[in-house]
């Protein structure tokens, strides 16, 4: 995917690729920024966001509202005691991709996937988590941090990526650490407005960038293309999976995974971001050397003068 991305730069000869990651995480808010709008005392405000954010996703207001209430009344770390509770008995929220923006946390469609035992792994993860986890964290605060934390994550292996195959540095103005701080001095609800797409880059960049980018409403889902890759390399992914390091470790029913492989193959709605991670864990696994001098090196012990 990314040789394709950047056949235009390689060809032309550039020694360097600006990107426009970090958009979302700079210019724009997190769905839950509402929730936080009104622990500041922003009331009425943040239940028009809500509203607004029902008739955008065609939900229930009552339902967004409703599931607003119960996050603002609940502290962060019960919420992971709660999560932690759900993923052991393997039951998953059920509720729709609207209000599910509104929660701090949720266990996720590709919960079935895993078996008792993995289920008691993850749940004691999360439940280790809610022990030392901050009772004065705010959703929108949480949820903002942890996509600039992924958004950043995901540029630095794309930039090393790019400077080992192809020696081109790839370089995301709008995650560099001034940049990012200079926005989020401003509430995530004063960077968004409904109905305005990112009205912080017009403020920022008339004049300096076309209009045309800055007249944008929404933005392009590559949905249908996922579903199209998934399908072209579903054998190749099927060859990974069949190995899985996880299953072996009797944490991952695999039979359950190959069945929403198909069904994705064929067209199905599935959990794409957690097969996609699911990939990804089990070819590092596979690769990662466990001998233990991968872990640990010798080294001289330190000279002292006499």
């Amino acid at each position: 995917m990314k040789r394709a991305q950047l056949a235009g730069p390689m060809h032309s000869g550039s020694r360097l690729h600006l990107t426009g990651r970090g958009g979302d995480d700079v210019l724009d808010a997190v769905g839950s920024m509402p929730l936080d709008q009104f622990r500041a005392g922003q009331r009425a405000a943040a239940w028009r966001r809500i509203t607004a954010l029902a008739r955008a996703r065609r939900a229930s207001g009552t339902e967004l509202l409703a599931q607003a209430a119960r996050t603002i009344a609940t502290p962060y770390p019960q919420a992971l005691e709660t999560l932690a509770g759900q993923v052991m008995v393997g039951r998953t929220d059920g509720q729709a991709e609207a209000a599910r923006i509104l929660t701090w946390c949720g266990a996720g469609e590709a919960l079935p996937w895993l078996t008792r035992s993995g289920r008691a792994r993850v749940a004691g993860l999360v439940g280790a988590r809610a022990a030392g986890a901050d009772r004065r964290e705010t959703p929108g605060r949480l949820h903002e941090r942890l996509a600039l934390e992924l958004m950043g994550d995901g540029h630095a292996t794309f930039d090393q990526m790019s400077r080992t195959l192809w020696n081109l540095p790839v370089h995301a103005p709008l995650l560099d650490n001034r940049v990012v701080d200079l926005c989020h001095v401003i509430p995530g609800w004063e960077r968004s407005q409904p109905g305005a797409f990112k009205p912080l880059a017009r403020a920022a960049f008339t004049g300096l960038a076309p209009d045309v980018l800055l007249e944008r409403r929404t933005k392009t889902a590559f949905t249908g293309s996922l579903y199209d890759g998934l399908r072209a390399h579903a054998p190749a992914i099927r060859r990974i999976l069949s190995g899985s390091v996880l299953a072996q470790a009797g944490l991952l029913d695999l039979r359950r995974v190959m069945g929403a492989l198909d069904a994705g193959a064929r067209g199905e709605t599935i959990p794409l971001a957690a097969l996609h991670g699911l990939v990804v864990a089990e070819l590092w696994l596979a690769l990662l050397p466990l001998s233990r001098s991968a872990w640990w090196e010798r080294t001289d012990a330190p000279r002292v003068a006499a």
